[in-house]
């Protein structure tokens, strides 16, 4: 289930959280400097975070304006839907694949001397359209049909939706658009071998960025700027697992099924996918926030220097929904508690085992 919490994830950011992003920050880029709105943002979010939305912002303000009476308007939209869907999966599930294999080789080793890749850890494996597996192949293509034909839709106004079928993406839309990008469709080690070369500049980028992130952030701006100035409002989708066409959980599926390949573990079917994916509650709004402001509470009253009866341990369960608060207790010091550990050695461990019987 969480390749599928995985799928709802990319879901809501790429649909949800990003249209909204650009309709709450379009009259700022409009009336801003590009210098001041990165400025703004850097402070508001950080280096990491400013640079990866300036990026965002960037590709969703889109280079067509949105005209009712531009007939070519509609085909624009669906091309570079396509285009930006295809990328997106070799983004995913082949390029990303492929750097964390380079961090992490499959012979390599932790930080105790154990293999990397084992336990829990399962070890990826790239996956792209130029694949032999008509598996991999066949969610590939559903992946971009299912990305392009939501990403239409955020750009498509109500008067040019024509009851929906203007956005639909047949498959050999997809397979065409798979076909024609060369890095979804070469082969493995041509596409790895071209990225290394692409990544060097970047990594040398990256690594002088310290100093100057704000030229970079402004950089990835220059694109958001230009196609401002008669932006409309994206519409922004609430995930929906009721309506079968509307092609949320198809996405959802498609991509959680691809994440699942990656890692050697089984696929589901689109019914599996509805029931796990419409009872998940984004985390980021819920569990993480609620779990972060009652250890902020616990950490204000050390500040504050109250006593230890003032402190409690939480226990949560937001699906029930369950909240249990009790006192906490002082950590014995000295002696034997049941969450001790003993690590017996030498040829006397018997006896030792033995003496632990005391303790209980």
């Amino acid at each position: 289930s969480h390749t599928i919490q995985w799928g709802r994830d990319l879901f809501d950011g790429l649909f949800c959280r990003r249209p909204g992003q650009v309709n709450d920050n379009v009259d700022d880029v409009s009336s801003m400097s590009v210098e001041d709105f990165a400025k703004m943002i850097l402070h508001k979010l950080g280096d990491d975070a400013a640079l990866e939305v300036a990026a965002e912002m960037g590709e969703d303000f889109a280079s067509f304006s949105s005209k009712e009476d531009d007939s070519d308007y509609v085909e624009r939209v669906r091309e570079a839907s396509l285009r930006w869907a295809v990328n997106l999966a070799d983004s995913l599930f082949r390029a990303s694949i492929e750097d964390l294999l380079k961090q992490h080789p499959i012979d390599s080793v932790d930080e105790d001397g154990e293999p990397f890749w084992s336990g829990t850890r399962r070890t990826p494996k790239v996956l792209s359209y130029g694949d032999r597996d008509d598996v991999v192949i066949g969610y590939i293509v559903e992946f971009v049909r299912s990305a392009a034909r939501l990403r239409v839709e955020m750009y498509l106004p109500p008067s040019l939706s024509q009851e929906g079928e203007a956005s639909k993406i047949s498959v050999q839309d997809a397979v065409s658009a798979l076909e024609s990008n060369g890095s979804a469709s070469s082969n493995g080690q041509e596409q790895l071998g071209s990225n290394e070369n692409s990544d060097d500049p970047d990594n040398a980028a990256a690594a002088d960025s310290t100093p100057n992130v704000l030229s970079e952030v402004m950089g990835r701006l220059d694109s958001a700027k230009k196609n401002c100035a008669n932006h409309e409002s994206l519409n922004v989708v609430e995930f929906e697992k009721d309506d079968e066409s509307n092609g949320h959980v198809a996405f959802v599926s498609a991509a959680s099924n691809l994440r699942a390949l990656c890692y050697g573990i089984a696929p589901v079917d689109a019914m599996e996918t509805r029931r796990v994916a419409g009872r998940i509650v984004p985390a980021m709004i819920t569990t993480t926030a609620f779990v972060s402001a009652l250890s902020c509470m616990e950490l204000l009253k050390m500040l504050m220097g109250l006593p230890l009866r003032d402190h409690r341990n939480a226990f949560v369960n937001l699906a029930l929904p369950f909240f249990c608060f009790h006192c906490t207790v002082t950590c014995r010091r000295d002696g034997w508690f049941e969450w001790a550990n003993i690590h017996a050695l030498g040829s006397n461990c018997c006896k030792r085992r033995e003496k632990r019987k005391d303790f209980g």
